[in-house]
Parts: structure tokens; sequence; C-alpha cells
């Protein structure tokens, strides 16, 4: 394979430093607020949007995928955590099905996840 664009490992480092900041600075918010139950959740709609970018950057539908279901599953474990802080933390062990999910189905090759652009350099997974 070969190593990622320039942009793209810009946009790989943007996203990381990001996600770093806005789960810490999140986690204390929530803390501060006495709602630190909803931490789990929090970190989940983070990690899912940090993957968004990353498919245009590495030129893979499946980062698009696995990035907005894990912003829902987490943005419904922020809302049903205000009621109940199982919810919260159910969000967690939802995304991190929904992630093994979305990986194995682009190791299969399913068409859900195997888009890409016609310029990328990454070549596809095996089928």
């Amino acid at each position: 394979m070969e190593p990622p664009s320039k942009q793209a490992s810009t946009i790989y480092l943007v996203s990381v430093a990001a996600m770093v900041v806005l789960i810490v600075g999140g986690a204390r918010l929530l803390a501060l607020f006495d709602r630190s139950e909803l931490t789990v959740a929090w970190v989940v709609c983070v990690v899912g949007a940090h993957f968004v970018p990353f498919a245009r950057a590495f030129g893979r539908a499946m980062f698009r995928v696995m990035g907005w279901g894990m912003l829902v599953i987490g943005i419904v474990g922020l809302a049903g955590g205000l009621a109940s802080p199982a919810v919260a933390a159910v969000a967690g062990v939802a995304a991190g099905l929904w992630m093994f999910a979305v990986v194995v189905a682009d190791a299969v090759g399913r068409p859900l996840v195997t888009g890409r652009r016609p310029d990328s350099t990454v070549p596809r997974a095996p089928r």
C-alpha cells in the first residue's frame, strides 16, 4: 500500500487532536455539571465524528458509515442518558458492535462500505 497523501495525513492528525481535546474537555464539562454518567455517550459522539473526514481523506466510505452511525448512537445515548444513565452506558456497547459490524462488512466487501473515490490509491478489500 502507498503511504497516505500529505493532505490525508493532515486530516488524520487534526481529527485525532480535535478528538482528544473534545473528549477531555467534554468529560470535564460533564463532571462540572454533575453528569459524568453521560461521558461514555459523549466519547461515542466524538469518536464517531472524528471518523467522518477519514472517508474523504482516505477514499473509504467505510469511515463515513462508521462515523455517522456512531454519532447517531452517541446522540441517542446522550439524550436517553438524561432519563436513565444506563442508556448512556449502552451507547458504548452499541458503538463497539457498530464498529465491529462495519469493519467486518468492509472486510468481506459489502457494497454498503466499499465505495471509494475513483482516484483512491487504497486497494479494495479482498472479496
